[in-house]
């Protein structure tokens, strides 16, 4: 009985191990997977960073799941250069660009490879002042932004786009544009509506002068008439002639005459 117990602990034991042995391979397997996946998208895309953070992560798991060193060491060879290779390409700012050929130089990189290094830092650090200056002149050129210059702003902002500065900046330069163009047509709408309505008034009272024509036309302001269909239709009928002149002394402002109403409601039924 007693034998028959022992023989069960051991069998028992010899499943855990084999258990224990089993999830120790299917881990090393899928930390070999990631670990290869990873050195794969890192190597296809070079100049993402997050790439090769990621591979970092996965070679991580993959010395925690003992991985066979062979695996490791070349995947670890190729991070570390990787990284400033990266860096040194993609930096942001002339900070990071310095602190990554500082730490090219700190490496075990070959004398060849950091001169390639830097040669490709200067050409990054160009590129961040062109950036940097055209980000500059964008940002004059929308603060000054109006519709007589606004060439001057396009041409900032097709420069910026060909430097690579960040879209979000060009996109608000964009909008500003957009919104001048859209208040100048307004604006044109508008003068030509009241050109039109001054040119009615002016037929129907010749002899009016230019402060009387103004005054005239700043009262129909006033009561939201301000183009030549709302004078047609202020005018449509008798009781809406009324109307006109009761809204007008409303606002504290003189009726227009009988006789000037009907002249106007002549020039405006021969138009």
């Amino acid at each position: 009985s007693a034998a028959a117990s022992g023989g069960g602990g051991g069998g028992g034991e010899a499943e855990q191990r084999a258990l224990a042995m089993s999830c120790s391979i299917v881990r090393k397997h899928a930390a070999l997977g990631d670990l290869r996946a990873s050195l794969a998208q890192a190597e296809a895309e070079p100049r993402s960073l997050q790439h090769w953070r990621k591979l970092r992560k996965a070679i991580d798991k993959a010395e925690a799941a003992k991985v066979d060193e062979e695996h490791l060491e070349v995947a670890t060879a190729l991070v570390s250069k990787g990284q400033m290779w990266c860096t040194v390409q993609t930096a942001n700012t002339r900070e990071e660009l310095l602190e990554a050929i500082r730490a090219v130089k700190q490496s075990d990189f070959s004398d060849t490879e950091i001169a390639q290094m830097e040669e490709v830092g200067n050409k990054r650090m160009e590129t961040l002042e062109q950036v940097a200056e055209s980000k500059r002149r964008l940002r004059i050129a929308v603060a000054w932004a109006s519709t007589n210059n606004l060439d001057k702003l396009k041409r900032a902002i097709a420069e910026a786009e060909s430097v690579g500065v960040d879209a979000e900046e060009i996109a608000k330069a964009e909008k500003e544009v957009a919104d001048i163009l859209s208040k100048e047509s307004a604006n044109t709408a508008r003068s030509t509506a009241e050109a039109n309505l001054r040119d009615v008034l002016r037929a129907a009272k010749p002899y009016w002068t230019s402060d009387n024509l103004e005054a005239a036309l700043r009262k129909l302001a006033g009561i939201n008439i301000v183009t030549m269909p709302g004078l047609r239709e202020a005018l449509a009928s008798p009781e809406a002639e009324s109307d006109l002149n009761e809204r007008l002394r409303a606002i504290g402002q003189k009726a227009f005459a009988e006789d000037t109403l009907k002249a106007i409601k002549t020039v405006l039924d021969n138009r």
